[in-house]
């Protein structure tokens, strides 16, 4: 799989400089990227990451090689707290942190996160 991996990462960012020797070293000692790699290839539908990495780690194979959805051009990510009797969910402001910014980021992410961006946003501002 990991040279599945790197010969198809390669070929996705060889215009970007990709060497066969750097996709294979990436697919080899990066989790996000291996990740990020299941999911283009069709072999994984997402994959859980940040704990021990930034969101920038996280976020930079996905950007890379996945992109964003036609017409996107905000991203953000969301975070899950799992506790003992709920779990809850929250996301990070889009910069610039504005409600026009906040409001495209939270529809892309889910119907329901909406009014928690929008809290957000109100809360922190």
């Amino acid at each position: 799989m990991t040279q599945k991996y790197a010969t198809m990462l390669f070929e996705a960012r060889k215009t970007k400089g990709m060497t066969e020797e750097k996709a294979l070293s990436l697919v080899t000692d990066d989790a996000n990227y291996f990740g990020t790699m299941m999911m283009y290839a069709g072999d994984a539908h997402g994959m859980v990451s940040g704990a021990c990495h930034t969101t920038a780690d996280t976020m930079r194979p996905a950007l890379q090689i996945i992109k964003t959805a036609p017409g996107i051009n905000l991203v953000s990510s969301i975070f899950f707290m799992l506790l003992p009797e709920q779990v809850c969910a929250a996301t990070p402001m889009p910069i610039p942190c504005t409600p026009t910014a906040v409001s495209p980021s939270a529809l892309s992410t889910a119907p329901g996160s909406y009014r928690l961006a929008l809290w957000t946003f109100s809360a922190f501002s």
